[in-house]
């Protein structure tokens, strides 16, 4: 049996997603809705919260944002880590180089998986993209971390690993820490091909997300850097690296302007300079205060 573990921003996760896993999973499952509507838990205790009341052989844990576009997932999963056995976690995308340096799993850009991307514009759901890389594919698919939209276990690696929710309190960076955890603990991390994932949603970093990485470099700088399914020569990982620096430094320098835009002290530069701009400040200020009244 697969164990479907979800935390869910609800009390309860749609009828959409409900019936589309019963339509297209194609083999017994049991489905473990963590209710966090309350915000009580971050990701790391929610999962190992599902984790201990699961009872699959195989334990998922998914996005409660996600649809399946593939007949008989499950069936090809289970005939998947029967036949790899030395697999102990899958994913649908994931990243081939972690360098010495905080990181996410795309920052240097070797990646391999296939999954569509949505996305609601003006009110409007549609797919926007449809992700697939195969520069790296290969059977079969090794890689260092899997994305957190949807990953699968078997159970026993859970005998030796765990969401570590001492170091980690929010919604960022479980899923390069439990891949890692897994290569730690003797076994292997690979792409799965063989489901086909909508994500209804396009995650956006913000500086939390950032932070994270932080925690996880400093949980993991000794094991770093990790590579897995690739040979990149040495020229090759230098500048890799250079390339997850400058993403890192082009968010910092963005999120730098918008915290000084934001300013106080930029405010009244800006009416120092032009000061018209105070006065339609204060305007703006009396309309809603009197509009309050």
């Amino acid at each position: 049996m697969i164990s479907l573990i979800i935390c869910s921003r609800r009390s309860d996760i749609s009828d959409e997603l409900k019936q589309n896993i019963k339509d297209t999973i194609g083999t017994d499952y049991e489905l473990i809705v963590v209710d966090n509507s309350g915000n009580k838990y971050s990701i790391f205790s929610a999962y190992n919260l599902g984790m201990r009341s699961a009872k699959g052989d195989l334990l998922c844990f998914m996005h409660e944002d996600i649809l399946y576009h593939t007949k008989d997932w499950g069936v090809r999963l289970e005939k998947y880590f029967g036949h790899y056995t030395n697999v102990g976690m899958v994913g649908v995308a994931g990243g081939h180089f972690l360098p010495k340096m905080p990181a996410a799993w795309w920052d240097t850009e070797m990646r391999s998986g296939h999954l569509l991307q949505g996305s609601t514009v003006n009110g409007e759901y549609k797919i926007i993209k449809e992700d697939y890389w195969t520069d790296y594919k290969k059977d079969p698919t090794l890689v260092v971390s899997v994305d957190g939209v949807w990953m699968c276990f078997r159970k026993v690696v859970f005998d030796y690993i765990s969401w570590d929710d001492k170091l980690f309190h929010g919604f960022h960076s479980y899923d390069t820490d439990i891949s890692l955890q897994v290569w730690q603990s003797g076994y292997e991390v690979h792409i799965f091909w063989d489901v086909l994932i909508e994500h209804k949603s396009v995650g956006v970093a913000q500086i939390d997300f950032y932070n994270s990485l932080d925690v996880l470099y400093k949980k993991w700088e000794s094991h770093l850097p990790i590579i897995k399914g690739v040979n990149p020569s040495p020229g090759e990982q230098v500048a890799r690296v250079r390339i997850a620096e400058l993403r890192h430094e082009l968010f910092y320098t963005d999120f730098t302007l918008r915290e000084i835009g934001h300013s106080r002290a930029y405010r009244w530069w800006s009416y120092l300079q032009e000061p018209m701009l105070a006065v339609d400040s204060l305007k703006s200020h009396f309309k809603r205060l009197f509009r309050c009244k």
